[in-house]
């Protein structure tokens, strides 16, 4: 079967693809329609058949960032990837995925990420695991934070934009963490199932006066008279004070709540206000990341600050020629700057797949263990110098997309 690869650009597209979004995920096609078109379909990525013209698979472009290092990288999410059950087994998948991280690479957007269904399938395309997202669990009773001399209030309009850049600020210091796009958003603020009911969203006023912290939560029924979890889509705070007061306020929902449910780390900030260790993990998944442009990606990043050095580097990648080569980083002042070279030179090297390269960069395994695991290789002295540069906090992220 040959494939034209393009993007969405008809009504009659729209409704192939939401079939095949349909047998992929469960969905009515009604409903498949209505997933898409809450997209720009500049965003949509379709492939048809040549012969008939009928979209056999499709994805959806998620732009936001995600931050590494401090800094922003900018970030094309992969999202609803399906493909028609008749095309499946014939490699349609395969070749969607490849034209899309081509695509991301001639724009220069240096990574990618995904929730993957299957990791097989995006290993193929060069993702490999770049990080964590856990579902944090405790009994309302337990919260045993009482804080309550700072005023928490129902967010306004002029509130979420205040959160907005409050965020910014909190998240540049969470490796992992996306620099949210307004899709991200709107899915904070319109949770999941419903998406039409808005979450029931508050801010935390500092002892300034000023916004320092904010919860998205809705309340999930689901036991007898009236019980219900309570799910965290959103918190954060920008001092221990503020962050005393969210808890004690989530603990107010005690009376007929059951649980917190949150997402994140494992070493979420916020579980160390806690007075004793009430919480339990349940895995969620384990992120995939792409390296698409390996100059603009190393560019992107920061580094730490009081770290100067030289690291080159030997890339693979059998999807980007382009990435395939000699790169040399020179890190300095938190920033770097990477530059392609015909041979490594005199510099530390480090020789990699574009898959563990991916996982180095997020700092989500470090160089000696993926040495171990094959997907790199280098002296002691070029893995100290990796583990220096990519180190940090292990990566994570809250959302879902």
């Amino acid at each position: 079967m040959s494939l034209d690869y393009a993007v969405l650009s008809s009504d009659a597209q729209v409704s192939q693809y939401a079939r095949v979004l349909s047998h992929s995920f469960g969905r009515t096609e009604e409903e498949a329609a209505k997933w898409i078109g809450r997209y720009d379909r500049r965003d949509v990525r379709v492939l048809s058949d040549q012969a008939s013209g009928t979209v056999v698979a499709g994805l959806i472009v998620l732009p936001m960032g995600q931050y590494f290092g401090g800094r922003s990288v900018p970030k094309w999410g992969i999202a609803a990837v399906g493909v028609a059950p008749e095309a499946r087994g014939h490699g349609a998948a395969t070749e969607l995925m490849s034209r899309i991280v081509v695509e991301m690479h001639e724009r220069g957007i240096p990574i990618s990420g995904l929730y993957p269904a299957t990791q097989a399938l995006y290993r193929r395309a060069g993702y490999e695991q770049g990080g964590a997202r856990f579902e944090i669990r405790m009994p309302l009773c337990r919260i045993d934070s009482r804080r309550r001399d700072l005023a928490v209030r129902a967010a306004d309009e002029k509130d979420h934009g205040r959160v907005r850049g409050l965020y910014a600020k909190v998240a540049a210091h969470c490796d992992g963490a996306l620099d949210r796009g307004d899709m991200q958003w709107d899915r904070i603020l319109r949770p999941p199932p419903s998406r039409v009911d808005p979450a029931r969203a508050f801010v935390a006023v500092g002892v300034g006066g000023e916004v320092e912290g904010w919860v998205y939560l809705m309340q999930a029924l689901g036991a007898p008279r009236g019980k219900h979890e309570v799910v965290v889509h959103d918190i954060g705070f920008t001092s221990r004070d503020v962050g005393l007061r969210l808890l004690a306020f989530l603990a107010g929902y005690a009376t007929m709540g059951t649980d917190l449910v949150m997402y994140g780390g494992s070493s979420s900030p916020i579980l160390m206000l806690l007075g004793e260790q009430p919480f339990s993990f349940a895995f969620g998944d384990y992120w995939m990341t792409r390296i698409t442009a390996i100059g603009p990606a190393l560019g992107a990043r920061g580094y730490p600050h009081g770290l100067a050095g030289s690291l080159a580097f030997e890339v693979e990648d059998d999807v980007v020629p382009g990435n395939t080569g000699v790169w040399e980083l020179h890190v300095e002042g938190g920033t770097g700057r990477a530059e392609r070279a015909t041979s490594a030179g005199r510099h530390l090297v480090v020789r990699a797949d574009i898959r563990g390269f991916a996982t180095m960069f997020t700092g989500f395994q470090s160089p000696w263990a993926l040495s171990r695991l094959g997907l790199i290789q280098g002296s002691d002295e070029a893995l100290a110098m990796a583990g220096a540069m990519f180190g940090g906090h292990a990566p994570a992220m809250a959302d879902f997309y």
